[in-house]
């Protein structure tokens, strides 16, 4: 008994430290590439498609894929984020987490770059927009 018991604690635990999807965007085509993501010579933007997902314990995981198959992954990294300062603000002003555009910054190798978040993804924020934000219901 004790050994299925053993069993079940190593199985549970080793899932706790997969963590979970919370969500998945993509960037927007219309995107440019945040700077600590740099391609090969032979590719550019629109070659491929970049997803950011986020983790409930391990945090941002950003991954670039050709476009065409076989869908070769060609950068693949965690990031540390954080909120950007604008979204305290706009949050506090329309006392709602449900707003559109949100800021949020991934930080790769030492390097920040503040991404633009709406309903149907995420595209690098050129500049920040104060009290642009309003409150939104995204369509499914």
């Amino acid at each position: 008994m004790t050994n299925k018991w053993a069993t079940f604690v190593l199985v549970w635990f080793a899932m706790l430290m997969q963590a979970c999807v919370e969500s998945k965007m993509p960037l927007l085509r219309e995107s440019p590439l945040p700077r600590w993501l740099s391609l090969p010579p032979s590719y550019s933007r629109p070659d491929v498609n970049v997803d950011v997902t986020f983790y409930t314990l391990t945090g941002p995981r950003i991954v670039a894929t050709t476009t065409a198959p076989p869908h070769t992954v060609l950068f693949d990294k965690r990031a540390v984020g954080r909120w950007h300062p604008q979204y305290w603000i706009d949050r506090e002003r329309l006392q709602t987490a449900h707003f559109y555009p949100q800021y949020y910054i991934l930080n790769i190798d030492g390097l920040d770059e503040t991404f633009e978040i709406g309903c149907v993804g995420a595209k690098v924020a050129s500049s920040v927009s104060p009290g642009h934000a309003s409150e939104a219901q995204c369509q499914k």
